[in-house]
């Protein structure tokens, strides 16, 4: 699983230090689900805090009908970087050029079409392909948030995201 492999890639990088590594987990969306479940492993000595942004387990869960309407709605390839900065400022996914061409370097990757073998940008992860499992990354994930013993942070754009966890979460100073 992406926890198992979050928990590895600590472990590679600092299982074989004889000291204590303090160590934050933070993750955006599906991300922070991930740095959650992974936190709550166990698994990582000297995790000192988890930072989660804009991840909310009932919330989440409320939008995954409309998931593979969204991925369907976005071109399969671009032609260009450019032109993927264009359709991402003009779809709404961005808000600015600025911010387009730095945030969708990362999504995509370069490579050679079949037609006539021209150079084009698609999405480097196929996201539908992980749709079996994206109930379980959101399921409990407030309440798992809420349990783990360290201290915790999470950051959203309104307290109105907020699904009833985490509410009373917020009530009881959690």
């Amino acid at each position: 699983t992406m926890t198992a492999d979050i928990v590895g890639v600590w472990q590679a990088l600092f299982g074989s230090i004889n000291s204590r590594v303090p160590t934050l987990l933070v993750g955006h969306s599906m991300g922070g689900a991930l740095a959650v479940w992974a936190a709550a492993t166990k698994q990582i000595p000297g995790l000192e805090g988890v930072v989660v942004i804009d991840v909310v387990g009932g919330t989440a869960l409320a939008a995954l009908p409309h998931m593979m309407g969204v991925l369907h709605s976005r071109p399969v390839m671009f032609q260009s970087l450019q032109a993927a900065v264009d359709w991402a400022v003009r779809s709404g996914m961005c808000k600015n050029r600025e911010m387009a061409g730095v945030s969708l370097v990362s999504q995509l990757v370069q490579s050679t079409a079949g037609d006539g073998g021209k150079d084009v940008w698609t999405w480097r992860t196929p996201l539908a392909a992980s749709r079996q499992y994206w109930e379980g990354w959101y399921r409990g994930l407030s309440d798992a948030f809420l349990a783990l013993p360290m201290p915790k942070m999470l950051l959203l754009a309104g307290t109105d995201r907020l699904d009833k966890s985490l509410t009373i979460g917020q009530m009881q100073g959690k």
